[in-house]
């Protein structure tokens, strides 16, 4: 502490260095200069102040309350680690304010056991609960020996203390220490003892006898029953009298046939009955019983009998008093099987040469003796060859012993027929069987006509005459033998008779027939195509064949084909060009009607004769005259109308310098007018914005050379550009 106080706010200091006075300040009067102080304002704060719990730093030292070792007035805590109030003196501290887990004093002897403390209620548990160092005072609890260890103690054995010691107990409720088996509620038992402590022996033991009322003294009881320990008198162990009033009825008497029960076992006059009789199961019912199966009985059960001398119970012919039969079976129980005085033995036979058929040497027995047999067929014992059985042959002899010598039946015997035109070869349906040879019979078969000579299996066949010369039995109208007849020769639809792998009319140069009609007429079925035909009888060729247009039927034989050529005139004759291919004909047969087909390429019709001509147009030479086309068939993007209409055709013409040429209208040369031929279309395609059908009319002209009536183009509008004709096909049927 200053020994003195400043007077003044401010003062003055020598300031050695010059002699100079330095100017102090101290604002609050508490002896410490600016400076020193913490707090020049408040003059209770200084560096030498007491430390008091106000939440200041009252001494400046940088250490605000409890925290500062200085302080005066904080309280001293004891840290209370098992929450029971009172502390310990492991954990202290200096505190302005109460702290979580400590409290003020310190006198608790365990801080650890929260039932512990002082003035704590004293409990058996082996500690100083209250502190005063005393344990388990005026608590502790008296304990009984079990020296039996069955949970129950002996009173006259105690110790005091808080839990069991071993070997003790709470209670003193056991009567015999010395065993387990007593003890207040265990099971009473038979043993002389008190096992549970009532003070009773033996009530009601669990293991007590039932013990029955015996009335009439036979050892056997059959009223009324009691539960003891040991026999009552005038009582039986069990209960099976089955009746306690007659001392010789009981389990142990004997059965007799009397109509009691007398053994108690349920049955009247059983099988034990001492009086019974062995009675012998007889299954077949003959009055016979069998030793196999028999029972006792004081009456004759169902089915048996007292006699047991049968041997074969399953049997009614076997029984002592039975027949002996062939049967492998002793039928009269004599111990001997099939003996010789069965009433069935066989009589057999002595066969010498073992072939199985005896002579009249006999002896009886069920069984065949060796060297017997059960016949005396053999005509001959000495010859084994010989017998019944034996294989008839042609040797003279009678074989098989049936009387007759070298019958038919002999398997060398020879089948003969009957050939009755003397050609070599029997009828088949006409035979016998014989070691020698019959009259007009021969060993060849297969005639299959025997009224003539001519026909047999050996003559050459002659084909499609109708007649099965050399008896094959195959078609005489299918010569090769694909199962078709022939198409020329029967009408058949194997158009080539020669060949087994063709049978298609058309379809190869042997099966070509006249014409494509003829072809469709032999095969409904054949679609369009090329197909091999023979027109004129010179040779099969190639040609096309319309199958479907107006009934089919139709052969190519010309075309015209027209390309790039313009419109013509009236009074103009175009060349057009004729084209005959390998699949054109080039001619048209008499008596043929024909059909013109003309296409364009958006377009097409037919027309045909209403009649067949009898002109025709050859492949080369003069023109022909007299198609004429008078019938519509088909038209497609075209109307047709006309009067008549001719063409021709010439591989030769004067004046043109030959080449093919063709007109419509009339024939070459002549003049021949008036006939119409009308073709009008509708155009596809507008010209100059103007769409209008256009009618082209041809007809005949006027003149040396007659004109040519059917334009090669159509137009539209009169102008030149318009729809061709591409191709005109001619056909005949």
């Amino acid at each position: 502490m200053r020994l003195f106080l400043w007077t003044y706010f401010f003062g003055i200091a020598c300031d050695s260095g010059d002699n100079k006075l330095v100017e102090v300040i101290d604002a609050d009067g508490d002896g410490f200069s600016q400076e020193e102080d913490c707090n020049d304002t408040d003059a209770s704060i200084y560096p030498e102040a007491l430390e008091n719990c106000d939440g200041v730093d009252n001494d400046c030292d940088g250490i605000i309350d409890a925290q500062d070792p200085d302080i005066q007035d904080a309280m001293t805590l004891y840290g209370d680690a098992d929450g029971d109030g009172v502390g310990g003196d492991s954990f202290m501290l200096f505190s302005c304010e109460p702290v979580s887990g400590y409290v003020e004093t310190n006198s608790d002897c365990n801080d650890v056991n929260p039932n512990t403390f002082p003035d704590a209620v004293e409990i058996c548990d082996g500690e100083d609960n209250n502190c005063d160092d005393e344990i388990d005072e005026g608590v502790e609890i008296t304990f009984y020996e079990d020296g039996d260890f069955d949970g129950f103690g002996n009173s006259d054995v105690t110790q005091e203390a808080c839990t069991p010691p071993l070997g003790f107990v709470y209670n003193s409720l056991d009567c015999d220490d010395s065993l387990a088996t007593i003890h207040p509620g265990a099971l009473e038992i038979c043993d002389g003892e008190d096992n549970n402590c009532d003070g009773d022996i033996d009530e009601e033991a669990i293991n007590a006898n039932t013990y029955y009322i015996d009335e009439d003294a036979d050892s056997f009881g059959g009223g009324a029953s009691i539960q003891s320990c040991e026999l009552p008198e005038g009582y039986a162990f069990t209960s099976s009298d089955c009746d306690d009033g007659n001392a010789d009825i009981h389990p142990d008497a004997l059965e007799v046939c009397d109509g009691i029960d007398n053994n108690c076992d349920g049955t009247q006059d059983g099988a034990d009955a001492t009086d019974s009789v062995m009675w012998y199961l007889d299954f077949d019912v003959d009055g016979y019983g069998t030793p196999l199966i028999s029972q006792r009985s004081c009456q004759q059960p169902t089915g048996y009998v007292a006699d047991s001398s049968d041997c074969d119970d399953v049997n009614t012919e076997s029984h002592p008093n039975a027949n002996e039969i062939c049967d492998l079976i002793d039928n009269d129980c004599d111990g001997v099987v099939d003996e010789s005085d069965a009433v069935d033995a066989i009589t057999w036979y002595l066969d010498v040469d073992s072939d199985g058929y005896g002579i009249p040497v006999a002896q009886t027995s069920c069984s065949q003796p060796s060297g017997y047999v059960d016949n005396q067929d053999d005509c001959n014992d000495s010859n084994v060859t010989i017998s019944p059985a034996a294989i008839e042959i042609c040797d003279e002899v009678d074989n098989n012993c049936d009387g007759t010598i070298d019958e038919s039946s002999a398997t060398d015997a020879i089948t003969w027929y009957l050939d009755a035109d003397e050609d070599g070869y029997g009828d088949t349906a006409v035979s016998l069987v014989s070691c020698d040879t019959p009259m007009e019979y021969v060993q060849e078969s297969g005639d299959c006509d025997d009224s003539d000579s001519d026909i047999h299996p050996d003559i050459s066949d002659v084909w499609y005459d109708g007649v099965d010369a050399d008896c094959q039995g195959n078609d005489d109208y299918d010569a090769d033998g694909d199962g078709e007849q022939s198409y020329q020769e029967a009408g058949g639809s194997d158009c080539d008779d020669s060949d087994p792998l063709v049978v298609a009319c058309g379809s190869t140069e042997g099966s070509a027939l006249d014409s494509c009609d003829e072809l469709l007429d032999a095969d409904s079925s054949l679609q369009d195509g090329v197909f091999w035909i023979n027109p004129d009888s010179s040779g099969a060729i190639e040609a096309y064949c319309d199958m479907t247009t107006d009934g089919g039927g139709w052969t190519l034989f010309g075309n015209i084909v027209t390309a790039g050529f313009n419109y013509a005139s009236s009074t103009s004759q175009v060349p057009i060009s004729v084209s005959f291919t390998d699949t054109m004909i080039g001619v048209k047969p008499e008596d043929t009607i024909a059909r013109m087909r003309v296409e364009g390429p958006s377009y097409h019709f037919d027309v045909r004769e209403s009649s067949p001509s009898v002109e025709y147009i050859p492949s080369t030479g003069s023109v022909a005259t007299g198609l004429g086309f008078d019938t519509v068939l088909s038209e497609d993007n075209a109307t047709i109308s006309f009067d008549r209409s001719s063409i021709g055709f010439s591989t030769s013409a004067t004046g043109y310098g030959g080449g093919a040429f063709v007109t419509i209208g009339g024939g070459w040369g002549s003049v021949i007018g008036g006939y119409s031929f009308t073709v009008s279309f509708t155009c596809s395609q507008p010209n100059s914005g103007i769409l209008t059908p256009i009618v082209q009319a041809v007809s005949g002209g006027f003149g040396a050379k007659n004109s040519m009536t059917f334009a090669t183009q159509y137009g539209c509008n009169n102008t030149s550009t318009g729809v061709p004709i591409s191709a005109i096909h001619f056909f005949y049927r």
